[in-house]
This record gives C-alpha cells, structure tokens and sequence, in this order.
C-alpha cells in the first residue's frame, strides 16, 4: 500500500478526491480542511489556506495514481508526495487493494 500526501484549494479539495476516489486510483481520500502553508514561489514569499489530502492506493498503482492526481490538480506544481507505511491493518489494507483494483 502506499499513501499519497497533496495539498490543494479548499475549494477543490473535494473535487480531487471525488475524482481519485470514483476512477478506483485511491480507496480514500481524508481532507484536513485547513492548513497554512508558506513557501517561496517565483521569488515571492507566499502564504496559502490550503486543504491536505491523504489518500491510499495499492503500491502497485501509486506511480499511475500520482500522474493522474497531477493531470488533474489545479496548481502548476503541486506537491504530490507517495509514503510506503511500516505497518497497515490487515484488514483495512485488503479493503484498499479491494477497492482500487480495476
């Protein structure tokens, strides 16, 4: 399994994982609705309410997942960050391999 971290507009947050969660790339996705980021962009110091998603798809299909997820992503260059767990309920992960296997 692995979990796949982006950030997005609060106002497309939803639409993201909608989208992740229909097409069967992730079994979930969870929004923290409100995050502050600060970054430097094109030489700028930027301050941003942002939303974080956490989803989990199976390992096998994380790369495929992640190119999808940045097809659709509003922003330029999103953060799109994949993270293998140590250790996944037993169950839980056979319902994410269930439910993102095409």
């Amino acid at each position: 399994m692995r979990m796949i971290i982006t950030t997005a507009p609060p106002d497309k947050a939803s639409d993201i994982v909608e989208r992740m969660v229909s097409e069967r790339w992730v079994a979930c996705g969870n929004i923290l609705p409100a995050v502050q980021s600060i970054y430097r962009w094109k030489g700028e110091i930027c301050r941003e309410a942002e939303s974080l998603i956490l989803m989990e798809t199976q390992a096998e299909k994380s790369t495929q997942a992640m190119k999808f997820l940045q097809s659709i992503h509003p922003y330029e260059v999103p953060k799109i960050i994949s993270v293998r767990p140590d250790l996944v309920n037993a169950d839980y992960l056979h319902w994410v391999l269930q439910e993102t296997h095409s």
